[in-house]
């Protein structure tokens, strides 16, 4: 059992470290009735996770692990939907025994790999969605829903040459890697949801996706494109007041701050915008978990507002999200740390499953073509891993 968590840029000269744990001392794994604690079983209520995973990781300075996305039913007052394509826990934390740090990841197993079937959702059934959040935005009942959907593959590939195929085809600085005897993730996610750094903590909310293009001339096209674009400035703009507002829940008054608004960036073949915003974070908030709480999910994976979102998230796409849009990372005595689970394969080795979401913001400006097409150029990574492509 293992986990390996990017914080940053893990390519050229000023890499940022990559951390790697392994050799768990505790291990929690959250079920929607249980917790469990080194295989011990404690039954549970919706309403009592937050507060298990706060009070079983109190002891030790170092924690790594993942939450899912649907760790914000309780904070909304949600059902959960019984629909789920994996088996794998809400959320799984654990103390390492050993950690180490590296400033350079190399991929070793870069090949594709088989699989006996595939299944995703049909363009009607996206329109159909799509036109729903439209008549929600013209009624006023939200700003922005992040539509997400499922690409499912019949597989037993190997968990680490996934990622390793992955990484070769994008490149994302927020990647991470966890593995575990009953089922692992593989991601290669361009988006940091917030970390801290001896109190300065930063969100970097992401909102913009244009392909990066083969030639330098349709690089500056494409860039320009997405520079240009109202409905994507639009979008991110949405989702930055929201974090920024997230921020301040956390942070010292005063001290939350827009450095830096629609930065645009090229990872692998895509290129990315976002923003950067940071604050002081207040004294207390002495666990780390107590903080993301707060802010919990991203804004740029759940909508605007965020608690009506969430819960029309759960109407249309009429299923649990798992580790998708979620967070993975890691906290020690000095940070915190919590990439965002986008550009993530799933994989449940008992079901010999690998599930590959993907989605995007839909504002009112959205055209259902375009919306389409970003969310498959978002699939074309697990795709090339498969060879469909």
């Amino acid at each position: 059992m293992k986990a390996d968590i990017w914080t940053g840029d893990a390519l050229g000269t000023h890499a940022s470290p990559i951390y790697s744990f392994s050799k768990p001392i505790k291990s929690v794994l959250l079920f929607e009735d249980a917790l469990y604690i080194n295989e011990k079983k404690i039954a549970l209520k919706q309403g009592e996770w937050w507060d298990a995973l706060i009070e079983e990781t109190q002891e030790g300075d170092t924690w790594a692990g993942y939450l899912s996305y649907d760790l914000a039913a309780p904070l909304f007052n949600l059902q959960l939907p019984k629909k789920k394509s994996t088996n794998l826990p809400l959320a799984y934390l654990f103390q390492p025994e050993t950690v180490a740090t590296s400033t350079n990841y190399q991929a070793m197993n870069a090949t594709g790999m088989e699989h006996v079937g595939s299944t995703t959702l049909p363009f009607d059934l996206y329109e159909s969605s799509f036109n729903t959040i439209q008549n929600y935005i013209l009624d006023g009942d939200i700003y922005q829903i992040n539509l997400t959907y499922e690409y499912l593959f019949k597989s037993e590939a190997d968990p680490r040459s996934i990622l390793d195929t992955l990484y070769a085809t994008a490149k994302g600085p927020f990647g991470f890697f966890i593995d575990h005897p009953q089922f692992a993730l593989a991601s290669i996610s361009p988006e940091l949801f917030i970390r801290n750094n001896n109190g300065i903590v930063e969100t970097r909310p992401m909102k913009g996706t244009r392909p990066l293009g083969k030639t330098p001339q349709e690089q500056k096209e494409n860039r320009e494109a997405l520079n240009s674009s109202e409905k994507e400035r639009a979008e991110l703009s949405m989702i930055t007041d929201l974090m920024r507002n997230d921020l301040c829940t956390i942070c010292e008054a005063g001290s939350v701050v827009l450095q830096e608004p629609f930065t645009i960036q090229a990872y692998g073949s895509l290129l990315q915008r976002f923003s950067i915003i940071t604050g002081k974070l207040s004294q207390e908030y002495h666990h780390p978990l107590q903080a993301l709480k707060q802010v919990f999910p991203g804004g740029s994976i759940s909508g605007c507002p965020k608690a009506r979102a969430c819960q029309r998230i759960y109407e249309i796409e009429q299923r649990q999200r798992g580790p998708y849009t979620g967070c993975a990372g890691f906290w020690n005595k000095d940070m915190w740390h919590w990439n965002m689970s986008i550009r993530t394969a799933i994989v449940d080795k008992e079901l010999k499953k690998i599930v590959y979401p993907v989605g995007g913001g839909i504002v009112y400006g959205s055209e259902l073509a375009s919306e389409w097409k970003e969310t498959k150029l978002k699939a074309e990574p697990i795709l090339r891993v498969f060879g469909d492509r």
